[in-house]
């Protein structure tokens, strides 16, 4: 897995832990699931394998996302996907203007997802209450987090 792809998957996973409605499968229990599976080890997870793997461990729905880059701007895109009939609850997209500014707006999709699969329908303080910006969980620069990313999935 490229290294800021591991990077943004560490981030997004920090900003939707944040919220006390989402179960989020930890690597450990991903990579034991792909193992039931009998998927090699570093398998990617495609949309049918997530789908897979959200069966197995009972979830409702996985989050997705990818990131592009066009030109000099990037392009960041989160969907929701129910596990029922693999089809998305919801998806975001934001923009950042350049690399300094893709954790800020994966922060802001993250919250944007959580909010729009329902946290608290009604009560958007709830998401704030519960949205700790990424550089007080771990660090505002994308360099820093791909390190320990990579230090924390060799650890795994």
């Amino acid at each position: 897995m490229n290294p800021v792809d591991v990077a943004l998957r560490q981030a997004l996973s920090v900003q939707l832990a944040q919220s006390p409605y989402l179960n989020i499968l930890s690597d450990k229990r991903v990579s034991h699931t792909l193992g039931l599976m009998q998927q090699p080890a570093p398998t990617r997870l495609t949309h049918d394998v997530a789908l897979q793997v959200c069966q197995r461990t009972n979830s409702t729905a996985m989050i997705g996302g990818s990131i592009s880059k066009i030109g000099s701007r990037y392009e960041l895109i989160l969907n929701a996907v129910a596990r029922s009939n693999g089809g998305d609850i919801a998806q975001v997209q934001a923009e950042p203007e350049d690399r300094d500014h893709v954790l800020a707006a994966l922060r802001s999709a993250a919250t944007e997802i959580r909010t729009k699969l329902g946290e608290l329908p009604g009560l958007p303080a709830s998401v704030k209450k519960y949205d700790v910006p990424m550089y007080e969980t771990t660090t505002n620069s994308l360099d820093p987090l791909r390190a320990f990313s990579l230090g924390f999935q060799r650890r795994l």
